[in-house]
């Protein structure tokens, strides 16, 4: 069970005025800033049509402005440096127990789900790519069996599992769509290793153990074969306005148990904003609204709540002790749990690409069963429950932007 960071929310006198959601709140000090004194760009009229086949982006559903400088023009977004193939991945990998990955094979002992690293510069699997190649090397004699499934974001089910033979390259077709986006802040592509770790004294015989020795080598390539294309000029989310409502929306978190304990980022209780938090963002702020908890355990009743999220880069990242330092998991205090106001900065490499069609970000809600004591959060999820909410998330600017020249190399 992973150790959970404990933060005590406390309500303030505006909260229980009524601004949850009823009413707009006060920039936050988050002034316009001003706009590049470039008279490049900033158009008018823009449809945001992404131009690989992906259609339009969430941004024409606000604005039909683009920003001021070059990022407001047509432009190319080449990540290959004059080269036609690049490695993305060349690393180690050590099985894991198949729990943690949400692996329903049984017959195998062994998973690891593989994500790139999130880094500055991003490693994508850029625009222009026709085809990938994941090749398995240095094979311990203890696994056997070994298995990968892929997925991305045009597709973000996994596939079907394919075999994954030592120094055998297994090669990937790669269309335009599921390639990742420009200004994208890490991949959305994952590839899941399932396979037999034997019992022996070798392996340390179970799975997720401190082995001395990685499982096997991976190595992942990926080869260019299709034109750059122009893109439109980066949408102006802020052009008229120093926040934006991206969710205001009911929803709910339904947990049967301790199984849904070890899936920390269930995707059956994932909400997701209606407009992307993207280009200019310096932070959000939640208003939430808890509306009804079940217990389905008696007379047992849930005793704290929380939300846990990811940015746009997909993860859903450890428990931190300092909620300034980027802390996703907060908490709500039973005594008032109906309002609570949370606010989480944002950084430029957790935007969304400006081009996305829909939000990277992914929101849960939770409860927990702790007893007695200060402890909240202890054990989410190990008991059956269902709470239900209502969620707006406003975003605000960050007085920093530049605009459209920031986001460009």
């Amino acid at each position: 069970m992973r150790a959970l960071a404990i933060i005590a929310l406390l309500v303030s006198s505006a909260v229980a005025a009524g601004c949850l959601g009823s009413e707009e709140p006060a920039p936050d000090g988050n002034e316009a800033v001003g706009k590049d004194s470039n008279t490049v760009g900033g158009s008018t009229n823009a449809t945001f049509v992404n131009p690989d086949g992906r259609g339009v982006s969430a941004a024409a559903n606000e604005t039909n402005k683009t920003v001021v400088g070059k990022g407001g023009i047509e432009h190319l977004h080449d990540y290959w440096e004059g080269q036609t193939e690049k490695v993305i991945f060349d690393g180690d990998i050590y099985l894991e127990d198949p729990t943690f990955c949400d692996n329903k094979d049984t017959s195998k002992i062994g998973c690891y789900v593989l994500q790139l690293p999130v880094s500055d510069p991003a490693v994508l699997v850029y625009e222009g790519a026709v085809r990938l190649t994941v090749e398995a090397t240095a094979f311990q004699p203890w696994v056997t069996g070994l298995q990968m499934k892929v997925r991305n974001g045009a597709n973000p089910e996994w596939g079907s599992a394919v075999a994954l033979a030592q120094d055998t390259p297994v090669e990937i077709p790669v269309s335009a769509i599921e390639t990742d986006m420009p200004h994208a802040s890490a991949s959305q592509w994952a590839w899941k290793f399932i396979g037999n770790i034997a019992p022996g004294p070798e392996s340390l015989w179970f799975p997720g153990s401190l082995r001395l020795e990685p499982d096997f080598h991976v190595k992942i390539t990926v080869f260019k074969g299709d034109k750059i294309v122009d893109w439109p000029g980066h949408p102006d989310f802020y052009a008229d306005k120093p926040y934006r409502v991206v969710m205001d929306k009911d929803a709910s978190t339904k947990s049967v148990g301790a199984h849904d304990a070890l899936f920390f980022g269930d995707e059956a209780n994932v909400v997701r904003p209606d407009a992307l938090i993207s280009s200019g963002t310096g932070k959000i702020v939640i208003y939430l609204n808890i509306t009804e908890v079940t217990a389905q355990t008696g007379d047992v009743e849930p005793d704290s709540f929380f939300i846990d999220y990811t940015n746009a880069t997909g993860r859903w990242y450890g428990d931190y002790t300092e909620f300034s330092t980027g802390l996703n998991r907060v908490y709500g205090n039973k005594t008032d749990p109906t309002h609570v106001v949370i606010t989480i900065p944002v950084k430029y490499t957790g935007w969304d690409s400006p081009y996305a069609p829909t939000s990277g970000w992914q929101f849960i809600v939770r409860s927990g069963y702790t007893g007695q004591g200060t402890q909240r959060g202890l054990c989410p999820g190990c008991l059956p429950y269902e709470v239900k909410y209502h969620m707006t998330i406003h975003a605000f600017l960050d007085p920093q932007y530049a605009g459209g020249d920031a986001l460009e190399a």
